[in-house]
């Protein structure tokens, strides 16, 4: 397996090696496509990099993700000739947030029924991304084909109950961006600490609202209780001494993160919304919130925090749905039918 990524070298290319892959970098940084010959130039270059790299590997197939490489890698893949090509869709917002009737969103909605119809599969990480996949292009339906994310379960196994200590540790782990809905956990947790609750969140991830955040977070006077871990490559290891998990996110398509906080058995606190609820059964695995709402998400906290017995029977049922529904060789398994392989 071949694993060529459109940006410079980084972290994730550095472990993918170090796990045994072989990683391409086009290594170019991307210009907004308002800038004419700047984008056009690199949508040549790479186009000509991935090609030339399908024809040199003889690549059987092409497996892409995120929109960019959406593009170019079905592009690429038809044009090398190369026997299967498919694309993973990854997150339910498959247009961005600009005005109804924008120029640039009308030329994405074609392109992207344009790519759509030239791709072999189209993978949706959820059936909330599934029904929007049908909503932007109607005829990619029988090609379309919904493949839960999956994680190493038994990286997750010998973690042991949380342990509800004096100052129970909150942890969440995501980009920090707004679809995140990190600015409403801090908000809970300032209510919390209003109320006596003895807390301290930690905030695994970066991202462009980091700056924001930390302002955030002194205005609240919660400086104290709020750790920015930045990014995390120890991921079991936080989670071991995490006591409850929140995902506070606005949308989703399947959150890995989620799914390895349930591997975990971790009491889990989420959003109640569609790429959350399919996976977290609200009383059972977990407890979810409404979106946006820091009351609600403080006052779903606040049930683990007094019954830390509920809590701990939440996370090991979560546990135990993880293991049954979301590892990794069910998701393979999935995926080497699509590729049209025994196995890798």
């Amino acid at each position: 397996m071949v694993v060529c990524a459109l940006q410079p070298p980084d972290d994730l290319a550095a472990a993918l090696q170090a796990q045994g892959a072989q990683v391409v970098c086009c290594n170019r940084r991307r210009p907004s496509i308002l800038q004419g010959v700047p984008f056009a130039t690199y949508v040549i270059k790479n186009l000509h990099d991935i090609v030339r790299l399908c024809k040199r590997e003889r690549a059987s197939v092409v497996h892409c993700h995120l929109s960019d490489a959406e593009f170019l890698g079905i592009a690429a893949g038809r044009y090398a000739r190369v026997p299967r090509v498919v694309t993973s869709v990854h997150y339910p917002d498959l247009l961005p947030p600009r005005a109804r009737g924008s120029i640039r969103n009308a030329l994405r909605r074609i392109l992207t029924q344009f790519l759509y119809r030239n791709a072999d599969t189209i993978i949706a990480v959820s059936e909330e991304v599934a029904s929007r996949v049908r909503e932007l292009a109607p005829g990619s339906s029988a090609k379309l084909r919904v493949i839960i994310n999956g994680i190493d379960t038994a990286h997750y196994a010998d973690l042991g109950a949380p342990a509800f200590g004096e100052h129970v540790v909150l942890t969440t782990v995501a980009r920090l961006a707004p679809p995140k809905g990190h600015c409403f956990l801090l908000e809970a947790i300032r209510l919390l600490h209003l109320h006596g609750r003895h807390l301290k969140l930690l905030l695994a991830g970066e991202g462009d609202l980091r700056a924001e955040l930390e302002t955030q977070v002194n205005a609240s006077g919660i400086g104290d209780l709020v750790v920015f871990l930045g990014n995390c490559s120890d991921i079991p290891a936080l989670l071991g001494t995490t006591d409850i998990f929140v995902l506070p996110s606005l949308w989703e398509g399947t959150s890995l993160a989620l799914l390895e906080a349930m591997a975990a058995g971790r009491p889990i606190v989420a959003s109640d919304i569609p790429g959350i609820r399919t996976v977290l059964q609200h009383g059972s695995t977990g407890l979810l919130a409404r979106p946006g709402d820091a009351p609600a998400l403080a006052q779903a906290i606040s049930v683990f925090l007094d019954n830390p017995s509920f809590a701990r029977a939440c996370g090991a049922q979560a546990k135990k749905t993880a293991q049954e529904r979301f590892d990794i060789s069910r998701t393979l398994a999935e995926l080497y039918d699509v590729w049209g392989v025994q196995e890798m």
